[in-house]
């Protein structure tokens, strides 16, 4: 009985002991974190705008060291070009005129470019460099073309007259790939939408070779409709030709009729 009791009295101080200790912590269930809000879903979004920011003005950068290399090195064949021999007085120097015009149009066009890899510039001002740069391209052909059509000087030996036309063509060519990649460089910096009005001066030529992949719109829809009062009082010549590209856009009269409609306009009520 003795070692009975001494264990049933062990027992009830184990169990005076064990309720004077705290009570254990039970572990809270773990629960569904609980969905992003709005903070969160704009602070990713930031850092994503951030990212492709960043991303955009690595490739604006490359894109202009390759545009200014790329002019630099054909301003200089064009350049070499017509470092020729000086002309004497009263020569009849009308090529190299026509080539330094295809050059200068062609570093107008260039600086267009560059400016259009500007991801900071205005919606209207980018598509009014990209006109610029399609006028300043138009015009280097046109004086390459000229240049082409325009007989030997008598007053330079035919080697330098045939420099002068080749200067002339090179310039042009690289006007018009600069007009090009000032298109490629807007869609590059986000402002697509600016390219998408843009209608191709080489296409109302009907000399755009590249079709569907045009850098610039083929839709004269994109054309504001000029008023007859508006029209210079000539015929076009590509609608005479059934080639006229610029439907109800195109500057010059579609037709007789039209014609002498628009000179009715222009001379005014006395005419």
């Amino acid at each position: 009985l003795r070692p009975a009791a001494a264990a049933a009295a062990e027992g009830a101080a184990a169990r005076r002991a064990t309720a004077s200790l705290p009570p254990a912590k039970r572990r809270a269930p773990r629960g569904v974190p609980p969905p992003p809000g709005p903070s969160d879903e704009a602070a990713k979004q930031a850092a994503r705008d951030r990212e492709e920011a960043r991303q955009l003005e690595i490739a604006r950068k490359e894109a202009a060291e390759q545009y200014d290399e790329r002019y630099t090195l054909a301003m200089q064949d064009a350049q070499v070009l017509m470092g020729s021999d000086p002309e004497p007085p009263s020569a009849d120097d009308t090529l190299a005129a026509l080539a330094q015009l295809a050059e200068s149009s062609a570093q107008l066009v260039a600086t267009a470019a560059s400016f259009c890899a500007n991801p900071q510039a205005d919606a209207s001002m980018l598509a009014a460099v990209v006109d610029a740069a399609q006028q300043g391209a138009q015009r280097a052909s046109w004086a390459a073309v000229a240049a082409i059509a325009y007989g030997d000087s008598e007053d330079f030996e035919k080697e330098w007259n045939q420099k002068m036309r080749r200067a002339a063509v090179q310039a042009s060519e690289v006007a018009e790939q600069y007009a090009r990649d000032c298109a490629a460089a807007v869609k590059m910096v986000g402002k697509g939408k600016v390219i998408a009005k843009a209608f191709c001066k080489f296409h109302a030529e009907n000399r755009c070779l590249k079709g569907a992949a045009c850098e610039f719109s083929h839709d004269s829809a994109v054309l504001p409709a000029l008023p007859l009062a508006s029209k210079t009082e000539l015929e076009c010549v590509f609608f005479l030709k059934g080639e006229c590209t610029r439907g109800a856009g195109c500057p010059f009269a579609h037709g007789p009729e039209e014609l002498d409609e628009v000179i009715r306009l222009k001379s005014g009520p006395g005419g």
